[in-house]
């Protein structure tokens, strides 16, 4: 049975904006921010100077074919690579530590 849509509002309001404002994020800030960025493995350019931001409340999917650096930029955001160059911002600070552990990532293993 589908929820009522005042207790659906009630969800959203939960689990939106209060989440975030432990770190200052407002209603229409960026959740993610990528700048320049750019990764290279040996003289492979796997990321090159790219700049990207994800609105808070959105949802977004790289999708591009084999080594377009899909899998690259997520982890980055993840800080399981680092950028070699630019900066990356993940709920309104520098990635880190405490921004790693407020967001999921699942990879699909083979």
């Amino acid at each position: 049975m589908i929820a009522p849509l005042a207790e659906d509002n009630l969800l959203k309001r939960r689990f939106s904006v209060e989440s975030t404002n432990v770190f200052g994020v407002g209603e229409h800030m960026n959740i993610v921010e990528i700048q320049n960025v750019t990764k290279t493995f040996g003289n492979h350019t796997a990321v090159n100077n790219l700049t990207l931001a994800v609105p808070q409340g959105s949802i977004y999917g790289f999708i591009g074919p084999n080594g377009s650096g899909k899998t690259t930029t997520l982890r980055m955001i993840m800080r399981i690579l680092l950028p070699d160059e630019g900066s990356i911002q993940v709920l309104g600070q520098a990635a880190s530590d405490r921004t790693q552990d407020l967001i999921g990532y699942l990879p699909e293993e083979r």
